[in-house]
Protein backbone atom coordinates (compact mmCIF):
# COMPACT_ATOMS: atom_id res chain seq x y z
CA UNK A 1 0.00 0.00 0.00
CA UNK A 2 3.16 2.37 0.78
CA UNK A 3 4.27 1.97 -2.66
CA UNK A 4 0.72 2.48 -4.09
CA UNK A 5 0.48 5.83 -2.00
CA UNK A 6 3.94 7.16 -3.33
CA UNK A 7 3.11 5.84 -7.26
CA UNK A 8 -0.34 7.71 -7.06
CA UNK A 9 -0.05 10.78 -5.64
CA UNK A 10 3.47 11.13 -7.33
CA UNK A 11 2.02 10.30 -10.74
CA UNK A 12 -0.68 13.19 -9.60
CA UNK A 13 2.51 15.48 -8.61
CA UNK A 14 4.54 14.78 -12.07
CA UNK A 15 1.26 15.30 -14.20
CA UNK A 16 0.48 18.14 -12.76
CA UNK A 17 3.69 19.97 -13.37
CA UNK A 18 3.96 18.49 -16.75
CA UNK A 19 0.49 20.48 -17.05
CA UNK A 20 1.57 23.37 -16.16
CA UNK A 21 5.04 23.38 -17.60
CA UNK A 22 3.58 22.33 -21.51
CA UNK A 23 4.55 24.55 -23.71
CA UNK A 24 1.78 23.34 -26.67
CA UNK A 25 -1.78 23.49 -26.28
CA UNK A 26 -1.36 19.62 -27.04
CA UNK A 27 0.86 18.40 -24.26
CA UNK A 28 -1.53 20.41 -21.89
CA UNK A 29 -3.99 18.34 -22.40
CA UNK A 30 -2.40 14.73 -22.72
CA UNK A 31 -1.28 15.44 -19.62
CA UNK A 32 -4.51 17.13 -17.88
CA UNK A 33 -5.87 13.27 -19.33
CA UNK A 34 -3.03 11.67 -17.62
CA UNK A 35 -3.54 13.32 -14.62
CA UNK A 36 -6.93 12.78 -14.39
CA UNK A 37 -6.50 9.04 -14.74
CA UNK A 38 -4.13 9.65 -12.40
CA UNK A 39 -6.19 11.16 -9.67
CA UNK A 40 -9.19 8.52 -10.23
CA UNK A 41 -6.24 5.78 -9.23
CA UNK A 42 -5.52 7.93 -6.41
CA UNK A 43 -9.25 8.24 -5.00
CA UNK A 44 -9.98 4.47 -5.71
CA UNK A 45 -6.67 3.11 -4.88
CA UNK A 46 -6.36 5.63 -1.49
CA UNK A 47 -9.02 7.89 -0.98
CA UNK A 48 -11.57 5.26 -0.55
CA UNK A 49 -9.58 3.01 1.56
CA UNK A 50 -8.64 5.63 3.53
CA UNK A 51 -11.69 7.26 4.00
CA UNK A 52 -12.94 3.50 5.43
CA UNK A 53 -9.78 3.74 7.81
CA UNK A 54 -8.50 0.52 5.87
CA UNK A 55 -5.14 2.29 3.60
CA UNK A 56 -2.87 2.07 6.46
CA UNK A 57 -3.01 0.44 9.95
CA UNK A 58 -3.03 4.19 11.71
CA UNK A 59 -6.24 5.88 12.20
CA UNK A 60 -4.54 8.82 12.36
CA UNK A 61 -2.65 8.43 8.77
CA UNK A 62 -5.82 7.34 7.07
CA UNK A 63 -7.41 10.28 8.44
CA UNK A 64 -4.44 12.52 6.68
CA UNK A 65 -4.43 10.57 3.46
CA UNK A 66 -8.45 10.83 3.13
CA UNK A 67 -8.35 14.47 4.06
CA UNK A 68 -5.62 15.61 1.79
CA UNK A 69 -6.52 13.47 -1.36
CA UNK A 70 -9.97 14.52 -1.42
CA UNK A 71 -9.18 18.34 -0.71
CA UNK A 72 -6.07 18.71 -2.89
CA UNK A 73 -8.92 17.42 -5.77
CA UNK A 74 -10.56 20.35 -4.87
CA UNK A 75 -13.45 18.33 -3.61
CA UNK A 76 -14.00 18.14 0.23
CA UNK A 77 -13.65 15.05 2.30
CA UNK A 78 -16.12 15.87 4.52
CA UNK A 79 -18.97 15.69 2.36
CA UNK A 80 -17.91 13.01 0.18
CA UNK A 81 -17.36 11.09 3.24
CA UNK A 82 -20.65 11.92 4.57
CA UNK A 83 -22.72 11.53 1.68
CA UNK A 84 -20.70 8.30 0.43
CA UNK A 85 -21.12 6.35 3.95
CA UNK A 86 -24.45 7.38 4.46
CA UNK A 87 -26.47 6.93 0.94
CA UNK A 88 -23.91 4.64 -0.78
CA UNK A 89 -23.11 1.86 1.29
CA UNK A 90 -26.50 1.92 3.46
CA UNK A 91 -28.36 2.12 0.26
CA UNK A 92 -26.02 0.26 -2.35
CA UNK A 93 -27.35 0.08 -5.86
CA UNK A 94 -30.49 0.65 -4.56
CA UNK A 95 -32.60 3.10 -6.79
CA UNK A 96 -33.74 6.18 -5.43
CA UNK A 97 -31.92 5.57 -2.37
CA UNK A 98 -28.20 5.47 -3.33
CA UNK A 99 -26.11 8.72 -4.30
CA UNK A 100 -24.32 6.38 -6.91
CA UNK A 101 -27.48 5.46 -9.00
CA UNK A 102 -29.33 8.75 -8.89
CA UNK A 103 -29.54 10.55 -11.75
CA UNK A 104 -27.96 8.88 -14.37
CA UNK A 105 -29.97 7.90 -17.33
CA UNK A 106 -27.22 7.19 -19.14
CA UNK A 107 -25.72 4.03 -17.29
CA UNK A 108 -28.52 1.48 -16.41
CA UNK A 109 -26.93 0.29 -13.03
CA UNK A 110 -29.93 -1.32 -11.65
CA UNK A 111 -33.08 -3.93 -12.77
CA UNK A 112 -35.53 -1.40 -11.90
CA UNK A 113 -34.09 1.70 -14.15
CA UNK A 114 -36.11 1.38 -17.46
CA UNK A 115 -33.70 -0.27 -20.29
CA UNK A 116 -33.09 1.76 -23.45
CA UNK A 117 -31.15 0.91 -26.16
CA UNK A 118 -28.54 2.63 -25.68
CA UNK A 119 -28.13 0.81 -22.38
CA UNK A 120 -26.61 -2.15 -24.65
CA UNK A 121 -23.31 -0.48 -25.18
CA UNK A 122 -22.61 1.48 -22.07
CA UNK A 123 -19.86 -1.00 -21.48
CA UNK A 124 -18.52 0.90 -24.14
CA UNK A 125 -19.31 4.50 -23.58
CA UNK A 126 -19.78 4.44 -19.69
CA UNK A 127 -15.99 4.00 -18.61
CA UNK A 128 -15.18 7.54 -21.05
CA UNK A 129 -18.27 9.04 -19.27
CA UNK A 130 -16.68 7.91 -16.04
CA UNK A 131 -13.90 10.09 -16.57
CA UNK A 132 -16.16 13.46 -16.15
CA UNK A 133 -17.75 12.34 -12.87
CA UNK A 134 -15.14 13.94 -11.04
CA UNK A 135 -15.97 17.57 -12.49
CA UNK A 136 -19.64 16.93 -12.16
CA UNK A 137 -18.61 15.80 -8.28
CA UNK A 138 -16.48 18.97 -8.45
CA UNK A 139 -18.52 21.41 -10.36
CA UNK A 140 -21.79 21.09 -9.11
CA UNK A 141 -22.73 18.01 -6.74
CA UNK A 142 -21.09 19.28 -3.45
CA UNK A 143 -21.45 22.66 -4.16
CA UNK A 144 -25.43 22.18 -4.69
CA UNK A 145 -25.42 20.05 -1.78
CA UNK A 146 -23.90 22.64 0.32
CA UNK A 147 -27.05 25.16 -0.38
CA UNK A 148 -29.01 22.17 -0.09
CA UNK A 149 -30.23 22.12 -3.78
CA UNK A 150 -29.98 18.77 -4.42
CA UNK A 151 -32.13 15.85 -5.29
CA UNK A 152 -30.44 13.31 -3.17
CA UNK A 153 -31.44 11.11 -0.55
CA UNK A 154 -29.77 12.79 1.99
CA UNK A 155 -29.19 16.32 3.65
CA UNK A 156 -25.99 17.08 4.52
CA UNK A 157 -25.29 19.69 7.49
CA UNK A 158 -22.26 21.15 6.24
CA UNK A 159 -19.92 23.22 8.93
CA UNK A 160 -19.02 26.51 8.05
CA UNK A 161 -14.88 25.11 8.58
CA UNK A 162 -16.07 22.82 5.58
CA UNK A 163 -17.23 25.14 3.47
CA UNK A 164 -14.71 27.24 3.83
CA UNK A 165 -12.03 24.43 3.17
CA UNK A 166 -14.50 23.54 0.13
CA UNK A 167 -13.93 26.84 -1.19
CA UNK A 168 -10.27 27.31 -0.81
CA UNK A 169 -9.86 23.76 -2.09
CA UNK A 170 -11.61 24.60 -5.30
CA UNK A 171 -9.52 27.49 -5.73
Amino acid sequence: MLFKIILYFGLDILFYYLMVNSDSLSTFYLFYFLMGLSVLLTAFNISHDAAHGVAVKSKFWNNILFQLSFNLQGNNAYVWGKSHNESHHLYTNIEGSDIDVLNNPLVRTTDSQPLKGYHRFQHIYAPLLYLFYSLNWFLFRETLMMFRISSRTIKIDIPTIEVIKLFFFKL
